[in-house]
């Protein structure tokens, strides 16, 4: 028997447990039954409320709380089959205030004995962000939608004194309803998403269809990432145009859209003459920002005569893998 290499082992061990336990995130390893062998400090202080010797040997599913069960044995059944698994736990401290856990469970070669290491990181700070943002969308939407109700009211009485404008006043009312359209579905995050259906909503909010020249929309759906980029995307350049371009002097704007596997592009194609471009604008470099956030990227090309941008969105839509 080598006594000294035993010896090292040994040493490697405690420096390794004493390593782990000056990490953040919780560490465990569980047997293949399900079995806690071992929690390093911040998993047993984050997620078990005691020391790390009172958790091992229970039952790794059992102490999560009855809520979190279901997704705990979901984990250990895919590892025990040699698959990774995911899934986001809540517990509650003794006062009842929720902590949450993003919990990872892969499956190790342990030798004889099959077990799997969980990794666990505590995200309550960011969900709770995300409650509050979107309680800030919630609210964002409903001062929009009121914003608009009171402009389309505002011009349904002007129209009634000024009947000649009735045909104006009409379109004008369209365009807020497309407007409040376009935004429950890019603010919502639980609405449906489909290209084919938001393109024309929006071209429609800044006036009509007719302005844009357009082959066939493909049907596909978008994460929530891509569709505020491309709405974002979209109202900028439909306003600079306005202001400086084709939509201005009446021209059309051609859009031609064609999808790969991973990417949707769109490219914008306008054919006018440009002034100089204004020192210090934001717009597109906001969406140059936007677009790059999630995953995507943006090709602007600009002549004294014509401008095309070219943006390429990601989109995980399995019809086009």
């Amino acid at each position: 028997m080598n006594t000294g290499r035993n010896s090292a082992a040994l040493r490697d061990l405690g420096f390794l447990a004493r390593l782990l336990n000056e990490t953040d995130d919780g560490t465990e390893l569980v047997d293949a039954d399900g079995t806690l062998r071992y929690v390093n400090r911040a998993g047993a202080d984050g997620m078990y409320a005691g020391d790390a010797g009172a958790a091992e040997g229970s039952d790794w599913v059992q102490l999560w709380p009855a809520g979190s069960r279901l997704k705990a044995g979901e984990a250990l059944d895919a590892a025990r089959a040699g698959r990774p698994f995911r899934f986001r736990g809540c517990r509650e401290d003794a006062d009842g205030k929720p902590s949450w856990w993003d919990v990872s469970l892969s499956p190790m070669d342990c030798g004889a004995d099959p077990c799997s290491l969980a990794i666990s990181r505590d995200v309550t700070r960011l969900v709770a962000q995300n409650e509050q943002l979107e309680i800030v969308g919630a609210e964002m939407r409903h001062r929009l939608r009121n914003a608009f109700t009171i402009a389309t009211s505002l011009t349904v009485l002007a129209a009634r004194q000024a009947p000649e404008h009735r045909a104006f006043a009409d379109r004008l009312i369209d365009a807020f309803r497309q407007y409040v359209a376009v935004q429950e579905i890019v603010l919502d995050p639980h609405a449906a998403k489909s290209f084919d259906k938001l393109l024309p909503m929006i071209m429609g909010a800044f006036g009509s269809n007719e302005i844009f020249e357009y082959g066939p929309i493909p049907e596909i759906d978008l994460p929530d990432g891509s569709v505020q980029a491309l709405a974002l995307a979209f109202g900028e350049l439909c306003t600079n145009s306005l202001k400086h371009g084709s939509l201005r002097d009446g021209r059309a704007v051609r859009l031609d859209v064609s999808v790969g596997s991973e990417m949707l592009e769109v490219v914008w194609r306008e054919t006018t003459r440009f002034g100089q471009p204004r020192e210090g604008g934001q717009g597109l470099a906001l969406i140059d920002r936007m677009v790059t956030i999630c995953g995507g990227s943006v090709a602007r090309e600009v002549t004294p005569d014509a401008m095309v941008t070219a943006i390429r969105l990601p989109h995980a839509d399995p019809r086009y893998a």
